[in-house]
């Protein structure tokens, strides 16, 4: 089953990767220019700053909850 073997190696190859270089990686994959990029990662600060200001702080944590994270 060389398909299979080939499909594991690249799943042990890529277990826990480097986040910097995986992030990059899938960044560069995706042929966003950097504009394009930055005008995503704008995008996302907004929303994120926007939820954290709502006088409704329960959303963040149901969000936060979903993934198992925290803001501790």
């Amino acid at each position: 089953m060389p398909a299979l073997d080939a499909i594991r190696q690249q799943i042990r190859a890529n277990y826990l990767p480097d986040e910097d270089e995986a992030v990059k990686r899938l960044a560069e994959a995706t042929g966003l220019s950097a504009k394009e990029q930055k005008a995503i990662s704008a995008r996302a600060a907004d929303l994120v700053r926007a939820v954290r200001g709502s006088s409704d702080p329960r959303l963040m944590e149901v969000f936060l909850s979903a993934y198992g994270l925290s803001t501790k």
